[in-house]
């Protein structure tokens, strides 16, 4: 019994001592361990779109994943709504196109976490920032690719 005993406790022991330092060190960096980020993938890709709009949108789907992996579709939402202000006058159609859709994508995964009283204006504007992104490039499609409104 206590063969088995001891190397548990051993390793409880060096577990607790893990946790302290990380702590720890989160603090030390001025960090709370609350939002000491465990999602470096979603850092880096968090700097590369805040520099500037990304050239090649797959660096901006990228990190749409990466806030809807990471369940964070609010922050995103509001990452991606900040860039667009931010980069709104040097943005084409299609890029501000592109932001929206993501947008509205995060917002659209995120509805269910909205209270029940607010979900319905939530998803109205949800679908409203859709439409927008839409409407951005839908008139320079060609005739085939139209939709008729029923």
């Amino acid at each position: 019994m206590k063969t088995i005993f001891y190397p548990f406790a051993a390793l409880l022991l060096v577990s607790a001592v893990t946790v302290l330092y990380k702590t720890t060190a989160a603090a030390d960096r001025g960090v709370s361990s609350v939002t000491f980020s465990h999602h470096p993938e979603l850092d880096y890709l968090k700097a590369v779109n805040s520099v500037g709009p990304p050239q090649d949108p797959q660096l901006l789907f990228l990190l749409m994943a990466q806030y809807s992996n990471a369940n964070r579709q609010g922050e995103g939402t509001e990452f991606f709504s900040a860039r667009l202000k931010e980069f709104g006058p040097r943005l084409t159609d299609v890029q501000k196109a592109l932001y929206l859709s993501a947008i509205g994508l995060l917002r659209a995964q995120n509805a269910s976490s909205v209270p029940l009283l607010h979900r319905i204006g939530y998803v109205k504007d949800t679908i409203a920032v859709l439409e927008q992104a839409r409407g951005q490039v839908v008139p320079r499609a060609p005739d085939r690719f139209r939709t008729r409104d029923v």
